[in-house]
């Protein structure tokens, strides 16, 4: 039903709109790249809560080399894999996402924030209970002798580990696609955390400390605390591209640098109940903008916005199937006119087929129309109708009346 798709397209799905949580992904030729407005919530548990992956994109290499794979983690402690066990019996394969996250997205840019887990959430973390030598924020590109050219700012890398300025901008080459990072605000808890590009098990980490020296606990983080102030900074921005967008790596490095960098925070206070202190970062170049907002004190997502939308939620935004709870769903030519529950349209329009969901569970008058024709029903509820070039199916746990239709047949009625 997808092989006739735009080159590039952007999907939203919201998961939970009260708690603000999302997932953007955007599709290209050469990549994908997704990010989630937050680290998973909805498993409290070992075995699923820490395999989360906020910030991740797979993108192509030559035609007889695997995909290439890039993520995120937030570590202590400077763990990898085989460093964490959910259980004796199960693998040590797993790399703990180890942080807490909030992210947004607009096309091929990203701003991602990271801070470490609340304590008793885990057995690691960054606060008054546990002790740890480490704490930051890791980008990882997979398979390091994939990766083609490294630069910093107007400098090639040839040699790691490799120091990056706090105002640098890094470029990855590999594959067929470039990666640009420029590091947002990253606290140092300590003296001289290093930020810095090195290998790591055959990988090329970027890693961005908030913590690097003697194992310690830190009361400043403890919270509820007399002395808490907020949770430490530790953000970036985030960009991909086709390579042959650009003739060379400098170039895009170049236009990456030239956009400007929002990143501001409110000033330091003694933990006060409900006071809030915001952190807002942004990117923006061309005319676009992406950007979000969070509290530092609880960790909350206030808002988050581009030149698209600002703060929305939507339950499903694609080319190809949207969702709402309005009672009525557009994509194109084809409109689904329905009660105020959730709805959802699928399209594929070029090979005349769509599919309408309606899942109220009180009949509600229901009406589709669509290029090449309608279907009208007295009332519905809780099913579908499917539209095959013409010929119509409908599978619902009530339908009131006799479907009229326009424009086409009825071949298929189930209900009840």
């Amino acid at each position: 039903m997808l092989e006739i798709r735009p080159s590039h397209f952007r999907v939203n799905e919201t998961a939970d709109a009260k708690n603000k949580v999302a997932i953007s992904t955007y599709h290209a030729p050469t990549f994908d790249l997704g990010v989630a407005s937050q680290e998973l919530t909805a498993q409290s548990n070992r075995f699923i809560a820490l395999q989360s992956n906020v910030c991740i994109a797979h993108y192509t290499r030559g035609e007889d080399e695997p995909p290439g794979l890039f993520f995120t983690r937030y570590l202590t402690d400077d763990h990898w894999v085989g460093d964490y066990r959910q259980t004796p019996s199960r693998s040590a394969s797993l790399l703990a996402e180890e942080g807490r996250f909030h992210g947004v997205l607009d096309g091929p840019r990203a701003i991602g924030v990271y801070a470490a887990r609340p304590a008793g959430q885990s057995e690691f973390g960054v606060d008054g209970w546990h002790r740890c030598s480490s704490a930051k924020a890791a980008l990882i590109w997979d398979r390091i002798d994939q990766i083609d050219e490294i630069h910093v700012n107007e400098q090639r890398v040839d040699t790691l580990p490799f120091d990056v300025p706090r105002d640098g901008t890094v470029v990855v080459a590999t594959g067929n696609v470039l990666f640009a990072v420029r590091p947002l605000t990253v606290e140092d808890l300590g003296i001289d955390a290093p930020i810095r590009l090195i290998e790591h098990h055959g990988n090329l980490v970027f890693e961005m400390y908030n913590y690097q020296g003697p194992e310690k606990t830190f009361w400043e983080q403890a919270l509820p605390g007399s002395f808490f102030q907020g949770l430490p900074q530790c953000g970036f921005y985030l960009e991909m591209a086709d390579r042959e967008e650009h003739p060379d790596p400098y170039t895009f490095c170049a236009r990456v640098a030239s956009g400007k960098i929002t990143d501001k925070c409110d000033a330091r206070f003694t933990y006060s109940e409900g006071d809030e202190r915001i952190w807002k970062v942004a990117y923006s170049r061309d005319e676009l903008e992406v950007g979000m907002e969070v509290d530092l004190m609880k960790w909350k997502l206030k808002r988050r916005w581009n030149d698209r939308e600002k703060d929305s939620f939507p339950m499903l935004q694609s080319p190809f199937a949207r969702s709402t709870r309005t009672g009525f769903v557009e994509i194109g030519p084809a409109a689904l006119d329905c009660g105020k529950q959730a709805a959802w349209l699928f399209a594929a329009r070029k090979k005349r087929y769509w599919v309408a969901g309606y899942h109220g569970t009180s009949p509600k008058p229901l009406r589709l129309e669509l290029p090449d024709g309608e279907v009208k029903i007295k009332a519905f509820a809780a099913g579908t109708i499917i539209w095959d070039d013409g010929k119509v199916s409908i599978e619902a746990a009530h339908v009131k009346g006799k479907p009229q239709i326009k424009g086409g047949e009825l071949i298929s009625l189930v209900t009840g």
